[in-house]
């Protein structure tokens, strides 16, 4: 009995050896057919963002888009620390001149990047996504720019009431 036992389990135990080589077998040939897929996959994509673009609204201006939000940003954080350290000292006009001129190249940038947004025939390609969150970049910019030029007056303001307090004490 114990013989026709362990004649079975060595059976068992082959049969089951046997097929989960067959399953594996198939498995490996399965995921090779699934990374073939996949790097299809990924090929199809970059192509097609590779067509987007191609395209001659994009193609012309997304360069000097890009580079202009590049340029914006840096400058736009330069005249953000600048408010700042001002904020106790006497703002400048220039200092005004300069956030200013900011504020309009952030509002031109804006209008580049919606006259490319609006044009597009579809809103679902990857560079409409990216166009979309350079603008909120840029919308944000603009909200930081009218804040810091804010501060600018209000400091300008305390500083022109700090010093006719002043002068007032003095003459008093």
């Amino acid at each position: 009995m114990s013989s026709t036992l362990e004649t079975h389990l060595n059976t068992a135990t082959r049969a089951a050896h046997s097929a989960l080589e067959a399953r594996a077998k198939e498995l490996a040939t399965d995921e090779a057919d699934i990374a073939d897929s996949r790097i299809r996959f990924e090929a199809e994509r970059l192509l097609d963002l590779y067509e987007e673009l191609a395209n001659p609204a994009v193609a012309s201006d997304l360069p000097r888009i890009v580079k202009t939000l590049m340029d914006t940003d840096n400058a736009c954080s330069e005249a953000f620390s600048t408010a700042l350290e001002l904020r106790l000292a006497l703002p400048t006009t220039s200092t005004n001149f300069v956030q200013y001129s900011l504020q309009q190249g952030a509002l031109q940038l804006e209008s580049s990047i919606l006259s490319i947004v609006n044009s597009s025939p579809s809103s679902k390609t990857r560079v409409m996504a990216v166009l979309e969150a350079m603008l909120r970049i840029v919308r944000a910019h603009n909200v930081n720019l009218t804040s810091a030029r804010s501060l600018l007056l209000v400091c300008k303001d305390n500083a022109r009431l700090r010093l006719c307090s002043e002068s007032l004490q003095v003459s008093g």
